[in-house]
């Protein structure tokens, strides 16, 4: 029997699926911080989109890449 292991998402991995996500919708995407917490990737990003600007925080799960959510 086989067995699949599948490799955690890496700091890298976890920037090209944030910056991916928030491009559909904002003109400007800058990584300003990311931690790891129990198997979660936390995403802090400063996005800005026809003169308004934010910061949305992303959490990613650290085996898949799925996206958990999006504040």
């Amino acid at each position: 029997m086989w067995a699949i292991t599948l490799e955690a998402i890496d700091a890298d991995k976890v920037d090209d699926i944030a910056i991916k996500f928030f491009k559909q919708s904002y003109s400007y995407v800058d990584i300003t911080n990311k931690i790891l917490r129990d198997d979660i990737w936390f995403v802090k990003v400063f996005v800005s989109s026809f003169g308004q600007q934010s910061s949305r925080t992303i959490s990613i799960e650290s085996k898949t890449g799925k996206i958990i959510s999006c504040e």
